[in-house]
């Protein structure tokens, strides 16, 4: 029971945390699950104390459907409670709300989140729990072991200090240097997504998918952009500094040279074109005032291409609503691809929830046991 239990948990993890979250505001959303009245039995520690029960909450993305809200209330409450003593509240935000995560944990509130390190600025802000080196060899031996001696975690640390535990164990590579599009649709307009690899060609689908489907939209959202069109902007090859949203390196470049994103000549040729893509129709204005928009469009359906990761490629939530979608990947331009991570996703503990580091690295374990590799 108890191994059924990880693993439905753990894939609900891995399998949303293949989709990546786009940048942008948005509205407080949660939807929270929670157990009253269960009962444990006494958990002791390896001295003989008992343990004291404490109550933790988690943060994820996506939609409570009725599945994960009966299972997470239920048996992954109950079986977390009687194992560890925690009990432990699971919340889901809608895609593209990151913003307001931030302001939660800028406001003090306790809780672990999804989050990958390089792309926010949480940690830089103070926002986020150290997460001790030697704590984490206590406790974490069978993530560890899951992630093999290969994957540190050197992915996911700011300031030689970690702020995230890392699930998985699969490098990335080309993270938002592609993009994702339904190649049905695609090829209901007389295009294939193989055969796209210029800037021309894919602004010429993307007119022959508007005129054709007047009422769909284009791009789920524009924050991936930046790399997408990385070879229509720039000779440089960018890459984001962890940890930061406004300077890049040149991965081509051989030293240690830092550039300021907004005043380059890439930024200033990257807001040409975004600006004509507004003009064009292909990003909404609202993806400022209505960022989740976009994902429950594309999850819909009605959405012709998003940002391309390697997760894309078992795309779930659309597949649901639309099962004969087909997925495909456009790479404009022949840049080498950037590995900049080394795993799926990751939790980050709020700063306000230090204290409990020790129980949420626990439990990170927990969901770790009697996982083959």
């Amino acid at each position: 029971m108890r191994k059924r239990v990880i693993a439905l948990a753990l894939s609900v993890v891995m399998t949303l945390g293949t989709i990546l979250t786009g940048c942008g505001n948005g509205v407080k959303q949660t939807e929270s699950v929670s157990a009253e009245g269960s009962s444990a039995e006494n958990v002791t520690e390896s001295s003989g104390t008992e343990k004291e029960v404490v109550s933790l909450r988690m943060i994820m993305y996506g939609d409570m459907t009725s599945r994960r809200e009966e299972y997470f209330k239920k048996d992954f409450h109950d079986k977390v409670l009687e194992e560890l003593k925690i009990d432990l509240t699971v919340e889901f935000m809608p895609w593209g709300t990151d913003t307001t995560v931030a302001t939660m944990l800028a406001s003090g509130e306790s809780f672990a989140v999804w989050n990958i390190v390089s792309a926010f600025d949480w940690a830089a802000k103070g926002y986020l729990a150290e997460i001790d080196e030697e704590l984490i060899q206590e406790k974490l031996p069978n993530l560890i072991r899951v992630r093999t001696e290969n994957n540190g975690f050197e992915c996911v640390k700011h300031n030689n200090k970690i702020y995230a535990i890392p699930f998985g164990s699969k490098p990335y590579a080309g993270r938002m240097q592609n993009i994702t599009v339904r190649n049905d649709i695609l090829k209901k307009v007389g295009y294939e997504a193989s055969e796209i690899t210029t800037y021309d060609q894919l602004i010429e689908a993307f007119e022959a998918v508007k005129q054709a489907y007047p009422d769909m939209r284009i791009s789920r959202s524009s924050s991936y952009l930046w790399n997408a069109l990385n070879s229509e902007t720039t000779d440089q090859l960018l890459s984001i500094m962890s940890g930061t949203s406004f300077t890049y390196v040149d991965e081509n470049e051989d030293n240690d040279k830092v550039y300021s994103m907004y005043e380059s000549e890439a930024y200033k040729n990257f807001c040409k074109l975004t600006r004509q893509w507004v003009e064009n129709g292909y990003i909404q204005q609202e993806e400022i005032s209505n960022p989740t928009q976009g994902a429950a469009d594309w999850e819909a359906g009605n959405c012709l291409s998003m940002y391309g990761t390697p997760g894309a490629w078992i795309e779930r939530s659309l597949h649901g609503s639309v099962p004969e979608a087909e997925l495909a990947l456009i790479q404009i331009g022949n840049n080498p691809k950037i590995k900049n991570l080394d795993y799926d996703w990751g939790f980050s503990i709020s700063a306000n929830d230090q204290d409990h580091v020790d129980r949420w690295l626990e439990l990170f374990d927990w969901m770790h046991r009697d996982q083959d590799i």
